[in-house]
């Protein structure tokens, strides 16, 4: 609305939306801001030459009004909500104040004497001038703790600063005998344990009995030098405390058996509490940690590693005992050696960073990856969390986004360029053949001309052959040919292709690309491209395509071609062809086992004039021509797959349907 100041919803949904964790819409947060059961404000903060001095309410939740009493305070101030507040509580202004200064977030309990109650509060700051409060009202606990510190503290006095329990148990009759603070564990007063306890198994509960009985078996018989045991025992509410229970013989029988036993017990409720609230909360730390889809590392301040999740080790190929045996170094290949990543240092300043790098998996090829940093505190030290997204497919689009818009950009330059040439180009081919036929042909005219100009005809001819005119015009001849060969793949780059649409089988057309490949030979080139092992690897199930069928031949026989080139000095050439259905789609691989490719050439390939080709052997459009034919005009993907040393692949997919283009009539 007009005039309205933005809510904390409105601040979380964009916080969220611009994060990685964001998945919840508006809606939903309102709704669980309307439900929490905790208090929530939004205010704003009025200051006064720097200082606060007040605050108004923006938004606050429907639990506000519970737990504080106060209602309709959207909008109003708090001077006006509860009078007297700046003068009673001047603290309470004032931590507010840091804090929409744009201050760090901070956690406190407060009582507020205005309203004569307790508070926990959080506050934090979601744009200069604001905070939010969340908070909840603790009264009672602490009222409840006043009273326990004085009953503490008159207990203290009675058990003679004793923090432990003694007991005393008759092993004969299993009388049992506790000490004032023992009682006091088990809420017991001393005269009321000694006429309800009629033997120490009464005390405690029956899912620990085997364990106790056990451990004390262990000692009696000597396999333990004392009996100790972690056991719940029963308190006088219905209820069990966790203690650590220790005894030894005071006394033993005729048999040397032990008829009496004297020990200790030490209330370890609090400590059972944190260990299985530290589990469970090590339980939910490992379940988000091994279901996010990105790797996540975890290393001290020097570098190593110290905990992964499972797709870290996709990532990677590493086990885990392999990675943890890692350093950073040894999976971020430009750690510390680019300017651009940050080292350790830089991020336990900044408190976290983001960047961009590369890391390397086992088998040594690297991917590229964006990394969310941040510093975590374990154990009194600083420790560093990475996020590892693989961002391999997002840079292969931007990559073919670019070559896309390159290519359109040069095929209107070419087109341009290509219309220009055609015409003097044509005037140059037309006038090298009239010039041919009137130096070669033994025609009427031609004889006439010759003995009108005082020469022989016979003497022209000798003439032409003894200086090889009619070698130099053939030479013209074939660079204009070629010249016009050249115009016409330019002219591919603005053209759409108008050939007719019908449905094909890609494996048929492969194989009758072949045999015509099989027709070229050239000894200068060096190339028989019948030498060439041909594999192939048909899906027999393959469903037929809508396409142009010269076109997608064109593309092979370009392919094909330029394999049989980079395989001239091959010791055994071979080439694979592979067809595989993948949904709508039909992938096609074109794979040889050639030099390869190094990144530079991968990256320049379907650049129009782009050619590793002695000059005179090729024109660089070749592949070009095919880029067009399969993004353009079929809609599909070609890409190249290649290191230098291992061969090349092509991988072309096309849509069965074509982009929706009905086959010709």
């Amino acid at each position: 609305m007009p005039g309205r100041d933005p809510s904390p919803m409105d601040h979380a949904t964009t916080q969220a939306e611009a994060g990685s964790l964001g998945r919840l819409n508006h809606e939903h947060l309102r709704l669980f801001f309307d439900t929490m059961v905790q208090g929530v404000a939004y205010c704003k903060m009025e200051f006064d030459k720097d200082q606060p001095v007040d605050f108004v309410y923006v938004d606050v939740n429907p639990a506000f009004a519970a737990l504080t009493g106060l209602e309709n305070v959207t909008g109003r101030a708090v001077s006006e909500v509860i009078p007297g507040i700046r003068e009673r509580d001047p603290g309470l202004l004032a931590i507010y104040g840091r804090v929409a200064r744009g201050g760090p977030p901070e956690r406190f309990e407060y009582y507020l004497e205005s309203l004569g109650q307790w508070f926990s509060l959080a506050a934090f700051c979601p744009q200069p001038g604001y905070f939010v409060a969340v908070f909840d009202v603790i009264t009672e606990r602490k009222r409840t703790e006043q009273a326990l510190k004085v009953s503490e503290e008159r207990l203290r006095f009675a058990l003679e600063g004793a923090n432990d329990g003694l007991w005393d148990v008759n092993m004969e009759t299993g009388a049992v005998y506790m000490s004032p603070r023992g009682c006091a564990i088990l809420g017991y007063e001393p005269a009321e344990l000694q006429s309800v306890v009629r033997s120490w198994r009464d005390l405690v509960s029956e899912e620990d009995m085997p364990l106790t009985m056990r451990r004390l078996e262990d000692y009696l018989v000597g396999r333990s030098p004392v009996f100790e045991v972690e056991q719940r025992l029963k308190t006088k509410s219905g209820e069990t405390k966790w203690v650590l229970t220790r005894g030894k013989a005071s006394r033993l029988d005729g048999q040397g058996r032990p008829s009496r036993m004297t020990g200790t017990h030490t209330d370890i409720t609090e400590r059972k509490r944190t260990e299985q609230a530290l589990r469970e909360s090590e339980s939910r730390y490992r379940l988000l940690i091994e279901s996010a889809g990105d790797a996540i590392y975890v290393s001290d301040r020097d570098g190593r590693l110290v905990d992964v999740n499972a797709r870290a080790l996709e990532q990677t190929g590493y086990t885990r005992e392999e990675l943890l045996r890692l350093r950073i170094v040894d999976v971020d290949t430009e750690f510390s050696l680019q300017p651009e990543v940050p080292t350790l240092e830089d991020i336990a300043r900044k408190g976290g960073g983001m960047f961009q790098t590369t890391h390397r998996r086992k088998d040594g090829v690297t991917y590229p990856v964006e990394v969310r940093v941040a510093v975590l505190n374990l154990g009194g030290e600083p420790h560093f969390m990475g996020i590892a997204r693989d961002i391999s497919e997002r840079r292969e689009m931007q990559e073919a986004l670019i070559q896309s818009e390159k290519m359109m950009s040069v095929g209107g330059l070419a087109a341009g360029m290509a219309h220009e040439i055609n015409n003097p180009l044509g005037g140059i081919l037309q006038n090298v053949q009239v010039i041919r036929r009137r130096l070669s042909e033994d025609s009427a005219p031609n004889i006439q001309a010759a003995r009108e100009s005082g020469c022989p005809w016979e003497s022209i001819g000798r003439f032409m052959e003894s200086r090889g005119i009619p070698r130099f015009l053939e030479n013209i001849h074939e660079a204009g040919t070629r010249a016009a060969n050249i115009v016409n793949s330019m002219l591919e780059f603005s053209r759409r292709s108008d050939a007719a649409y019908d449905r094909a089988d890609i494996n048929s057309l492969l194989d009758s690309t072949v045999a015509l490949c099989a027709t070229d030979y050239n000894l200068k080139r060096k190339y028989d491209f019948r030498k060439i092992s041909i594999e192939r690897d048909y899906d027999p199930s393959l469903p037929q395509v809508l396409c142009a069928k010269s076109k997608i031949q064109q593309v092979f026989m370009n392919i094909l071609s330029n394999a049989a080139h980079a395989l001239a000095s091959a010791s055994s050439p071979r080439i694979i062809m592979r067809t595989r259905t993948a949904g709508s789609w039909v992938r096609i691989e074109l794979e040889d086992n050639g030099p390869g490719m190094d990144e530079n050439t991968k990256r320049k390939a379907f650049e129009p004039f782009f050619t590793t080709k002695p000059v005179g052997e090729g024109t660089g459009l070749g592949l070009s021509v095919s880029y067009f034919i399969i993004t353009s005009n079929h809609r599909g993907t070609i890409e190249i797959d290649s290191l230098p040393g291992k061969g090349t692949r092509f991988l072309i997919r096309l849509p069965v349907s074509a982009g929706g283009r009905e086959a010709s009539a």
